[in-house]
């Protein structure tokens, strides 16, 4: 594996291009690799709560779903 080393200008790049990457769904595994890292645990580490808004996020989608299978339907056709 090729060590790549950041200097500090660009490190906010670096940051926001992760955090986009983590946040749209993009596959963990691949965005480590980008990034360089040995191991999971450090960008899990330094990303998590990017991570943790995706969590509120899927969260909040479940429940509504579930809202909406337990609202009783004024449509006929679905009763």
């Amino acid at each position: 594996m090729k060590v790549r080393f950041i200097d500090s200008s660009s490190r906010p790049y670096l940051i926001i291009r992760t955090i986009i990457w983590l946040t749209g769904h993009f596959d963990v595994v691949a965005v480590i690799s980008r990034l360089g890292h040995r191991d999971a645990t450090t960008t899990l580490q330094i990303y998590a709560h990017a991570l943790r808004r995706r969590d509120v996020d899927a969260a909040n989608a479940a429940q509504s779903l579930l809202d909406r299978a337990n609202t009783p339907s004024h449509d006929p056709a679905l009763r």
